[in-house]
């Protein structure tokens, strides 16, 4: 622990030289500034200590493959593999050390920093959103990691807001990124975004009606696409499955259109809550239930106060939300990978719909509607 410790204080001194540079460039308050330290120190506190490093193995992929680029090693990273090209990304962030399991960790946190200070200073982030970003413990747990899903996270959010500032080149280009490193999301994200900026939603917004149109048209596209999208679906179920530890002889295949629309209405919201409490079976499980008490509830008050605000405006963000949890919730089973796979979309959403919605705290006042 003592060697571990030592290896890593030039990486989280640089975190720390990030915190400082963004307080100074954005002017950031005391509070955020302590906040932002206080994540610098999180990677110490997960590997090995919160759990076995073991318990989220693709770390040491990542870990190797970045290692080896840093030694010269480059030819034998295929960029062609989702971790190969996440790797090359993280090889190129300014850390200097990774010689512990938790460094890129710390490399993650470098990059988080950076994305909070950016957001700040272009005063995308109000008092609410800006508190969650800091305070959502899966955020702060994943960003703090040896794996893609800070890099996945921040191209997601970086399109999200070029999308609302109406750039519409450099949000596209933000995707880029996702093909090589989550493909998956960029096929969630991309048309989103398209009805978004191209059918004017960015600047009139969302009626309940066209919300409902879209909802029709979607279903309606998938059940047209379901006899080739079927053999395709269940065979990311199994593998999903199976990747998290499940047994090929109890994999539930989608038989027909109508469990898949049955899965795909349920799971959509199943995806968004779980695990339950009595589901959770260790520590880290238990956490993230709590958690999602803490997170429906922060949900259900934002978006009152954004439908009691800003209805047109949070329209396209509820469409967003419900999309990308139905389409994660038909191949998703393993509850840790659902907390990671589900924090950008979550991040994303209270974010934007805060922006948009002009949410500055969630304890809604008469006296702020349509302030």
């Amino acid at each position: 622990m003592e060697f571990t410790f030592l290896a890593d204080l030039p990486n989280l001194f640089m975190c720390l030289l990030a915190v400082y540079f963004v307080t100074v460039w954005a002017k950031l308050p005391h509070h955020y500034t302590f906040l932002l330290a206080a994540h610098s120190f999180i990677p110490f506190f997960l590997n090995d200590v919160l759990f076995s490093a073991s318990y989220m193995g693709d770390q040491f992929r990542y870990w190797g493959a970045v290692q080896s680029i840093r030694e010269g090693g480059g030819e034998m990273v295929s960029a062609e593999s989702t971790v190969g090209a996440a790797s090359w990304m993280l090889a190129f962030i300014p850390l200097p050390f990774t010689e512990t399991i938790q460094s890129l960790g710390f490399f993650n946190k470098f990059v988080y920093i950076l994305l909070f200070g950016f957001l700040y200073k272009r005063q995308f982030l109000t008092p609410f959103s800006a508190s969650f970003f800091l305070l959502y413990p899966s955020f702060a747990l994943y960003s703090g990691l040896s794996l893609r899903d800070t890099l996945i996270a921040v191209s997601m959010i970086m399109a999200a807001y070029c999308a609302i500032k109406n750039y519409r080149i450099m949000a596209f280009m933000w995707l880029v990124p996702l093909y090589f490193i989550k493909f998956q999301n960029l096929y969630i994200m991309a048309p989103l975004l398209f009805v978004y900026l191209f059918l004017g939603i960015n600047k009139n917004g969302m009626t309940p009606r066209r919300v409902i149109l879209f909802l029709g048209i979607s279903v309606i596209s998938m059940v047209a696409a379901f006899p080739v999208a079927q053999p395709l679906l269940n065979h990311y179920r199994a593998a999903m499955f199976m990747e998290d530890g499940g047994q090929a002889e109890a994999i539930q295949l989608i038989a027909g259109l109508s469990d898949f629309l049955n899965t795909g209405t349920t799971s959509g919201l199943y995806f968004l809550i779980k695990p339950f409490l009595w589901e959770a079976s260790g520590i880290l499980q238990f956490i993230q239930s709590i958690e999602n008490i803490g997170m429906v509830a922060i949900l259900f008050m934002l978006i009152r106060q954004a439908w009691l605000r800003f209805p047109k405006r949070l329209m396209f963000w509820l469409f967003f939300l419900v999309m990308s949890c139905s389409i994660y919730g038909l191949v998703v089973f393993n509850y840790g990978t659902v907390a990671r796979y589900r924090f950008p979309f979550i991040t994303i959403f209270v974010i934007c719909v805060a922006a948009e919605c002009h949410i500055h705290q969630l304890r809604y006042r008469r006296s702020d509607n349509h302030a």
